[in-house]
């Protein structure tokens, strides 16, 4: 059985986990708006090795697209947990 701070701890996590989605993407947004470019389509000529217009901003571009994949993952797996805590009781 689960208790009230399992649940309540599932929900902080949840809340992190969107308040890092919310900045990962504004941080993402100016960078797409800064090079014109979409970051899926940053990411893609990246990965086909072509030069990128964006050589300051690629390694943050990079490390914040890839972040905001984890978290929108780790945001999943919590509410999925969260769901299924509510359909257990």
């Amino acid at each position: 059985m689960r208790t009230d701070e399992y649940e309540i701890s599932l929900y902080r996590e949840i809340a992190v986990c969107k308040r890092m989605i919310i900045g990962l993407k504004k941080k993402l947004a100016v960078m797409e708006n800064k090079h014109n470019k979409s970051g899926q389509f940053f990411i893609e000529e990246l990965e086909s090795g072509n030069d990128s217009s964006c050589k300051e901003d690629c390694r943050e571009w990079k490390g914040n697209y890839d972040a905001l994949q984890r978290w929108e993952e780790k945001l999943s797996q919590y509410e999925e947990l969260y769901e299924s805590d509510k359909i257990d009781c």
